[in-house]
């Protein structure tokens, strides 16, 4: 298994991914095929964000989507991973580990100060905390929402 930036002729498995992940973790949300064409094209022009595949035997199973943040009272920029999905065949392998692990290693590279990460759709939160901790990750704050439609 392998980690390596997503190819350009790979619109149509990153589109098939996140539809998968809204259908497991953003029911409620709907999904736009489109929209989801138009990051994968950002992330082609303009790398951000940068989308990652983790790939089995020539076949993606899974992607890491982050975004380059900077703090607006410092010059500094940090990751901010927005997205970590496995197929679910293919959960339990090593496919979320070495993508977290790639996504740190590039942070260390590009010398950015921090990565924040987690999950804000509450599925299941537990485990994505216990998933985070295990590379270092800490508690550092509160992520709350209020829905307003």
């Amino acid at each position: 298994m392998l980690v390596r930036l997503a190819l350009d002729e790979e619109i149509d498995t990153f589109v098939e991914m996140a539809r998968l992940n809204v259908g497991e973790v953003r029911k409620g949300h709907g999904f736009d095929p489109a929209r989801v064409r138009q990051v994968f094209r950002d992330y082609l022009d303009l790398a951000d964000p940068t989308i990652y595949f983790a790939e089995h035997d020539g076949e993606a199973v899974g992607y890491l989507m982050a975004s380059v943040g900077r703090y607006r009272y410092v010059d500094l920029q940090f990751y901010v991973q927005e997205v970590i999905y496995v197929r679910p065949e293919h959960r339990g392998t090593r496919a979320a580990v070495l993508l977290m692990r790639h996504l740190i290693a590039e942070a260390r590279r590009r010398g950015f100060t921090e990565i924040f990460g987690g999950n804000d759709y509450g599925f299941s939160p537990d485990r994505t905390k216990r998933f985070f901790e295990h590379f270092g990750f800490e508690t550092v704050g509160l992520c709350m929402r209020l829905r307003t439609a």
